[in-house]
């Protein structure tokens, strides 16, 4: 199993969360806010970090630059506006293992 380095992100939590939810496009991709929405999540709390345990919830080969949406959601369920990190670079693919002559 490959190692694979990762820098927590960091945020400033949404007042009144339970959790968040982080959403990732390819930098290429222009959803629209429904599209958002609909999409994927991976949980994330409510300590202000993403932590590479939760980005890997996206699947294995998330390699490039992505648009980051997070929101913030309510004890009932209520989901808030997205905050975007643009152009965020992700590199979770390990090289690969060097071979013997």
């Amino acid at each position: 199993m490959a190692k694979i380095n990762f820098v927590n992100l960091s945020y400033n939590p949404s007042p009144g969360a339970v959790e968040h939810r982080m959403r990732v496009f390819e930098s290429t991709a222009t959803p629209t806010p429904s599209e958002v929405y609909d999409a994927p999540f991976a949980t994330v709390g409510v300590d202000g970090v993403i932590d590479q345990a939760e980005i890997e919830g996206f699947g294995a080969g998330i390699e490039g630059t992505f648009d980051l949406y997070l929101t913030g959601v309510d004890a009932v369920g209520n989901e808030s506006d997205f905050a975007v990190k643009e152009d965020y670079p992700l590199d979770l693919v390990a090289p690969p293992a060097p071979t013997w002559n």
